[in-house]
């Protein structure tokens, strides 16, 4: 019986292992190097989900997309940013996970990100975002 409950154990302990790996592997997916598939503005990309989800989703889902917007606001945790574009409303925005180190990034810049689009809630979410330019001052 004993047998039973550690290769129970075992199994449950190695297949913990693979999902966590499997989820890492996804989250830290480097962008820089690749070239998108889509450029959109967060405008056209928050309308597009909003007019039709499905076909949005079947543009869009688990494609690299390069999106130009306006910073609406910004978001530390577990040093990641979460950036929200300005979408066609102010109910919609763009949501990027970003990581990044920079203090040029502010409200109100327009930026160019490049991620991968995972679909629409509220947001339209952008994960394993790279920033590509940030609008300067001058």
């Amino acid at each position: 019986m004993k047998n039973k409950y550690f290769f129970l154990f075992a199994f449950l302990f190695i297949s913990s292992l693979c999902v966590v790996f499997f989820y890492n592997k996804e989250a830290t997916i480097n962008l820089d190097g690749i070239t998108a598939d889509i450029v959109v503005t967060a405008e056209k990309l928050t309308d597009s989900f909003i007019k039709d989800e499905k076909k949005a989703n079947d543009t869009y889902k688990n494609k690299v997309i390069e999106i130009n917007g306006i910073i609406k606001s910004i978001s530390l945790k577990n040093n990641r940013y979460t950036l929200l574009l300005h979408g066609n409303n102010n109910e919609h925005s763009v949501m990027c996970d970003v990581l990044i180190d920079s203090d040029t990034i502010v409200p109100n810049k327009k930026v160019t990100i490049k991620g991968i689009c995972k679909g629409f809630l509220q947001d339209v979410i952008i994960l394993n975002c790279v920033l590509i330019n940030i609008e300067s001052d001058e």
